[in-house]
């Protein structure tokens, strides 16, 4: 019976080596990427620093969705639409790299201007910077995807990442000062890196087709549109209180959503590493159908990480950082699994309507999250930390439901 059960469980990781393979590495970017922030607190006991990391994280989530023009997600429908596969990506990575020129010199103006003439937003080269890193990896990610090259895009993040992991080691094991600089040092380096490559490649290609470039461009706006608007929303909602915290919230409340929404985010990550592999899969299958096998599969994950944030949560109780009581930090903390939980699995639904180019329907659904987050937001008399998890936690919980009640009215049935 063992030897059965040992057959069966090589059998499972044959048959599903290549996303298991994509996942560990996925996993050992994004620890790299979520340990960042924590050192900072953890190795320099620096909220202040830690809370205001998160903000600029957060703060970019919010602005980086109007960046692209929806480009990286128009690409897979780009991409599934013409017949020419080659040259579909040949004109989308060309309209990419004028966007990204494009992005980075006007960035860079902001960043001057902020800095030789008025003073407007004091973390503005670190948000600029996560932003143009941002929609380079989006774009990237779908890129080699579509060149079924997936672990490329990664070890982007991971090169980038290490860089900035090595200097904050190093400035903790010489004793030094720390600040946010150690936090986005990689991506500031690979972003100027790319810009580079980028520029040689215009300076060594004759001539564009502009007329291709064009059609591609407003192609992406019309398709993404709905959902550029959406993903703002929802990015707002999810990261509304970490952008408040560092006014509205004191250092203790702060960090602990701050802490706890961090730690959710291993139950995103796998998510999006999951979505990420088998994007190509879902927007070239059968309309109609939900495969219910592969929906198994992809929430036995992230339940596996449920398990591993509610650990890390009672770890950080055991090491008391957090100095609020603990009852306080379960209710908090049981609300943002709940919600990221109820968020990943609206997001994978919402995969569908993008398929069928029927992105104003996850507009739709998103204005409704918005209205229900504005409600509980506004309508209650609770702290401002209470109104934050419960308006997160019934707004997407609502708009969930109705998306599901959306997919069965258009036909949509789930099969083994």
């Amino acid at each position: 019976m063992f030897v059965s059960f040992l057959r069966k469980i090589t059998g499972a990781i044959r048959a599903n080596y290549s996303l298991l393979k994509y996942i560990l590495l996925s996993y050992f970017d994004k620890t790299i990427i979520f340990l960042i922030p924590l050192l900072v607190l953890y190795l320099f006991n620096n909220k202040s620093l830690y809370v205001s990391v998160e903000y600029i994280y957060s703060f970019v989530l919010v602005i980086v969705p109007f960046l692209d023009f929806g480009l990286s997600g128009y690409f897979f429908y780009y991409y599934r639409e013409h017949k020419n596969k080659k040259a579909a990506i040949l004109a989308v990575f060309n309209l990419f790299t004028l966007l990204y020129i494009t992005l980075f010199l006007f960035g860079i103006m902001i960043i001057l201007i902020h800095y030789l003439w008025f003073s407007f937003e004091k973390y503005i080269l670190y948000i600029v910077f996560r932003c143009l890193f941002l929609v380079l990896f989006m774009f990237l990610s779908s890129y080699h995807r579509l060149m079924n090259k997936p672990k490329k895009a990664l070890f982007i993040t991971i090169t980038s990442n290490i860089i900035s992991l090595i200097v904050i080691f190093y400035l903790y094991i010489f004793n030094l000062e720390i600040s946010v600089f150690p936090v986005f040092v990689g991506q500031i380096l690979f972003c100027c890196y790319f810009f580079l490559v980028l520029v040689r490649k215009i300076l060594k290609t004759k001539t564009f087709k502009k007329n291709l470039l064009k059609s591609v461009f407003f192609g992406s706006v019309l398709f993404a549109w709905p959902t550029i608007i959406q993903v703002f929303l929802m990015m707002y909602i999810a990261n509304y209180g970490k952008i408040k915290a560092i006014n509205h919230l004191n250092l203790e409340e702060a960090t602990l959503l701050s802490l706890t929404q961090r730690y959710s985010m291993l139950i995103q990550l796998t998510h999006t590493s999951i979505v990420a592999f088998l994007m190509k899969d879902l927007y070239l299958e059968n309309m109609k159908k939900i495969n219910l096998k592969r929906f198994f599969k992809y929430f036995l994950f992230l339940l596996l990480s449920v398990v591993g944030v509610v650990i890390l949560i009672c770890l950080n109780w055991y090491h008391k950082e957090i100095l609020i009581s603990r009852l306080r930090v379960f209710q908090v903390s049981i609300l943002m699994i709940g919600y990221t939980i109820l968020w990943c699995i609206y997001s994978f639904l919402e995969i569908f309507y993008s398929r069928e180019n029927k992105n104003i329907i996850k507009l739709y659904l998103a204005i409704v999250n918005a209205i229900v987050f504005i409600i509980v937001i506004n309508g209650f008399s609770m702290s401002l930390l209470d109104r934050i998890v419960y308006a997160m936690m019934s707004s997407v919980f609502i708009a969930l439901i109705c998306s599901i009640i959306v997919l069965k009215q258009r036909g949509y049935y789930l099969y083994k």
